[in-house]
Parts: C-alpha cells; structure tokens; sequence
C-alpha cells in the first residue's frame, strides 16, 4: 500500500517544487530539513549537525580507504606566507582573485610586514614545509592528506555548492617516480569513484579533464562528474597530477638510487561538502530529502501513535523490547516521542529524508508487529516485531541498491550521443544531461562550443574508446570522444548574451544601480531601459547566470547611452546606437569578466522586473567599443 499523493504534500509545507524553479527548491530543502544555513558572515555557510553527520560518514569511508593504503593525516597551518604562494606562477594565476588576505593584527591593528594568504588550498605551504622531510629516494612515496576548512572569495554563493568556506580533505604526495605519481592519481580517482557510487549511491563518470579545464599548474586533471536531477553536471571530486611542477618551483628534491639529486613527482586531490549537495540533489523530491542509509544520520525513525498516558506505556513497552536490538546491529534508529502530532513528525522525517520509518500504535503492539514505511517506494507494509533488526538491515541494503539503480537509470536516460555542433546547441536549448560528441582536441574549438551552446562544457574525456568519426565542431577526423553537459556552478565568465531591452520606464533602476556604486553617468540620448529579461534557455546556474547577464546588461546600456567616456576593462562590447523601428534596443555583449564588475554585482533584481529577452547568441563581428567603469 502507498501513500496518496495528497498525504504525501499534506505532509511537506512551503518547499518550492522541484519543477518550478529547481534552485528554490534546492535552497529550501537544504535549510528547511537542517543540513546547513547561512552565517552573520556573508558567503559563508554554518553546516547543521544534520548536514554535519552527513559529511562525517563521508569522512569515515573515504579516512579508513586511504589508511588502507598508506597514507597519514597532517595539520598543516591556515595561513600562507605571501611568497609561497607567489612562487608557482601558473597556481597563483588561477587563484588570485579568490584569495582572501591577513593585513593586520593585534589590538592596534596594525599592519604586518608580509601579508599572510587564508588558504585558498594548501599545495603551496605543503611544499615548502614537506621537503624538510624528505632527503632520500627511500624518504618516498610521501602520502599526506588533511581534514580542514579552506576560504575563496566567491562573489556568488550556494549552500554546499559553493561557498566563500568549505570544509574539505586535500591529498597531497610526493613520489620518486612518474608512474607511481600517475598511479596515485587513479586510486584516489577509483576511491572517489566508491564514494560517489557506493556510499552516495550517485552514478558518475570518470576521465581526464580538457586542457582549458585542467587545474592550474597540473600536468592534467581526473574528474568525477555526477548528473542532477535538472539535468545539469556536478563536478564531485578531482585528482590532479603535477609531475614535477610543484616541485621545480619549490625545490622538492631527493638523492635517487644513483646518488644523484631529483625532482620528485606529486599528485593532490579532494573533495569537499560538495558531496552533501550532490546527495540533496541526484535523490530528493517535492517532499524533501532522500538520503542514502549509508550516510544517513538516522536510518530507521520510530513514530510512536497513542492518545493517552495508558496508550503510551503500552507503546512504549513494546518498544523498547526490541530497539537495542536495532542499535546492537549498528542501525542509527530514533525513537521521536516529541509533543507532535504523528502527521507532523511524518512531515518532519519525509522533510529529512530518513530512509526508513516504523508507524508504531496500540494495535500494532497487540499485534506484535510494526508498520514499515519507504521513502523511496511510499510502500507501507507489516513486519513482525521478531527479528526486526535483521530484517532491517536487509531493507536498508535493498535501500541503498534501489537508490542508486533510479539515479543509474535517470543517467542513462539524459546520455545522449550527437555528431554535429548544431545538434549540440539544439539539444542544450530544450534539455540537460551528459551528450557524447566526438571532437578534434582543437581548443579553439572548445571555446566556441563554450559560447554557441550557452555555457556547455566539456566535463571529461573517454580515453577507453578509440574515436571512429569526424569532430563535432570542424568536421575533421576526431581524436578523442568526449562528454558534453551544463554544469551546476556559477562561472566567473558569461558568454556571449544578446540583450533585448524596450524604451520605457526602467531608466530610474538602472540609475538607481549605477549611482549605489558610485559610477558616474550622465545622460546623452532621452532613450529610456524598459524590461530586461532572464535567460530562457538552459545555462549553467540559469537562474543566477541570468541575474548576472542582467546585472551586467543594465550598467553596460546605461553607459552606452550615458557616458562614452567609460570601458570596461579589457574586454570588448557591440552596441546598436539607435532605438530600432519596433522600439528596442539591441546590444551584443561579449565575454565579459565578471570578477571585473564586482561593485554592479552586490545587490539583487527583484523576479518582477524580468522577463524572457535573454538569449545566447553569437558575437557579430564589428568594431568593438570600448568602455571603462572607473
């Protein structure tokens, strides 16, 4: 027997659906069934002890894989002295504008010598503190991991997802040997891919990231990509290979079997809270969570039904006399005897998404028995109090299993194999998902899929499968075959937007804007902003993608139509002079670097003020014209 589908949304108040706007929905099940919420501090999360539980289970699987295999936990310190940091160009090239700095200190504030970094990640500190310890070639492998929090400083923030803190394991090793460092990187790739599959019972694939998408400073990236339930990737975890980069630029050396000195050969790899979003999202539904039983911080909640004192002694006797046997077998169980109604406790554990649920009343303790409810199936079922906890340990595996064979079967449903470009951006116009396409290894070519297809990337590469056909993009021979998709992050590039906008009204919030940043503007033409619109076609964080391209479009109008005399900064804009016969106005905007505009990106445009004008489009080519927020 299953529950109505009226019970079911009797049960769950005010969480967005999940087919209305997936991102509310994400948002208020993460605060609503108390994994995690936002502090005093802005971007930065404070997990729940729910979320928490969560992410120690992940900690306790993944710790115990790489003791296993010999590696050993370090603290190494939070803060990094300006010149590590500054000593891998590449490194600090991909990491500067997200690296928050230590100025001053003490009661007088004042300001120290040498700014210190907040680890944005700790390759750099690691290095130059490992090569005390290592001398000789019999110093090595070095294995060395850490369990901390890291600080980047994100302009845009998701709970779990992205935020200015994130708590983390970094692996980093040093090895005497290539392939020994290349065998590193798969293990840690095959651990992540346990994790994600076994633990989190997400599907994923796993391959080597695109040069344009590799971590600064690698030799090359492994990637584990998982697919959400709105069709858009989520990169989960990376293993990255550095050869002897890392240690060139911090002399980390050994005296090999010849007695002659040598760079060594390192690796690093994480994965982080992320985790916790990526179960939120590959499982839930309209009624909350659905976590996999083993991560979950309560497997089996108990649901006591009585009306009064006597009703609750004769449940609570029954009870008792089999729950230690559920916590002898090692089943995380809760008995919730809270001052509640038995719907609102139903709504409560559907909301966190507890994997199994015992209804327990007066006839079930005359009858000896409990009723078994499933979140996953909504079945309800009778089951003899005897020989419970065995008999749910076998509904918890089943559990686990069913889990993941739904999301393995929505995967394979959204994997698609297309040959042409135009069918890439045709595909990507109504829908998500991962699509195979078989590619040239052009870069030039990547960046142009970046662009046509609105925010589709290339997320990993096959490299078991020989490619037969001709490139996607160019149509010559293709080298590699390659997985497409829209991923779940909030980039720090839009690509090219075309922006519709009516004369009208608007002009008072655009100045509004421009003057709660100090930017100066000054009226040229009497042409008026009336509506500018959200994007309509799939992007990679759509709803805050498209908040961006409108930020940006608004300040970008009014200084073409205001004020010449300013550019941004590196970048290049098309802009039609004139209000056009049907009474738009028509610009081309091009890469823009949104790191750049982080005055015109504080504060929010309500819903009401747009509409469905954003479009991807390809630039036009003409004479760019530039202009500079001072």
């Amino acid at each position: 027997m299953k529950e109505t589908v009226e019970e079911q949304q009797d049960f769950v108040k005010d969480i967005t659906k999940m087919s209305d706007d997936f991102d509310r929905w994400y948002t208020d099940v993460v605060r609503k069934a108390e994994l995690a919420d936002w502090s005093g501090v802005r971007g930065m999360m404070v997990v729940r002890p729910y979320g928490w539980a969560m992410w120690e289970a992940i900690q306790r699987a993944f710790d115990d894989m790489i003791k296993e295999s010999g590696h050993e936990n370090w603290a190494f310190p939070l803060l990094i002295p300006r010149e590590f940091l500054m000593k891998e160009a590449e490194h600090v090239e991909g990491f500067a504008p997200e690296v928050a700095w230590v100025t001053k200190a003490g009661a007088r504030m004042e300001e120290l010598e040498d700014p210190l970094a907040v680890r944005p990640t700790s390759e750099t500190i690691i290095g130059a503190i490992i090569k005390r310890y290592i001398q000789s070639h019999r110093d090595l492998p070095k294995l060395t991991n850490q369990w901390n929090s890291v600080v980047r400083w994100e302009m845009r923030s998701r709970l779990f997802l992205r935020s200015r803190e994130f708590w983390w394991q970094e692996g980093h090793t040093f090895h005497a040997y290539a392939q020994e460092g290349m065998d590193e990187a798969n293990l840690i790739l095959n651990y992540y891919r346990s994790i994600a599959e076994d633990w989190l019972a997400v599907p994923v694939l796993i391959g080597r990231k695109s040069p344009s998408e590799t971590f600064p400073g690698a030799v090359y990236t492994l990637t584990l990509e998982g697919l959400m339930r709105d069709g858009l990737a989520l990169q989960m975890g990376t293993s990255h290979y550095f050869g002897q980069n890392f240690s060139r630029a911090y002399d980390i050396s050994f005296s090999n079997k010849d007695n002659e000195r040598e760079l060594c050969y390192s690796t690093s790899w994480g994965i982080s809270t992320r985790m916790v979003g990526a179960i939120v999202m590959a499982h839930g539904d309209d009624s909350g969570l659905i976590v996999p039983p083993k991560v979950a911080p309560v497997q089996v909640v108990v649901v006591p039904i009585f009306r009064d004192s006597e009703g609750r002694a004769k449940v609570e006797k029954f009870i008792n006399s089999w729950a230690p046997e559920l916590k002898a077998a090692g089943i995380r169980s809760r008995v919730d005897w809270r001052d509640e109604r038995p719907g609102d406790k139903y709504a409560h554990w559907e909301l966190k998404g507890v994997p199994l649920r015992l209804n327990v009343g007066g006839r079930d303790a005359d009858a000896g028995q409990v009723e078994l409810v499933d979140r996953l199936s909504r079945e309800k079922r009778a089951l003899p109090a005897a020989g419970l906890a065995q008999a749910l340990g076998g509904e918890l595996q089943k559990f686990q299993t069913r889990l993941f064979e739904r999301a393995q079967a929505f995967q394979r449903a959204n994997t698609f194999e297309l040959g042409t470009l135009d069918e890439v951006i045709a595909h990507f116009r109504d829908r998500g998902g991962f699509v195979w396409v078989q590619w040239c290894g052009d870069e030039a070519e990547e960046a142009r899929v970046k662009t046509d297809a609105g925010g589709v990337t290339i997320r990993t590469i096959d490299e078991d499968t020989r490619p037969s056909g001709n490139c996607f993009v160019c149509g010559r021979p293709a080298t590699l075959r390659v997985a497409l998709a829209i991923v779940r992050r909030v980039q720090h590039r839009l690509g090219d937007v075309r922006v519709e906008m009516r004369a009208g009204a608007l002009a008072d919030l655009v100045d509004r804007d421009l003057q709660r940043h100090s930017l100066a503007v000054r009226p040229v033409r009497g042409h008026r902003v009336d509506r500018v619109g959200r994007a309509g076609d799939p992007r990679e964080d759509r709803q805050v993608v498209a908040f961006l391209a409108v930020r940006i479009a608004l300040a970008v109008i009014a200084l073409v139509m205001r004020a010449h005399d300013h550019e941004l900064v590196g970048q290049h804009l098309e802009a039609a002079k004139d209000v056009e016969a049907d009474g738009r106005v028509r610009l081309h905007l091009g890469e823009l670097l949104v790191r750049q505009l982080p005055r015109l990106l504080q504060h929010r445009i309500r819903h009401a003020d747009l509409a469905d004008v954003v479009q991807p489009h390809t630039a036009l080519e003409a004479d760019p014209r530039a202009l500079v927020l001072r």
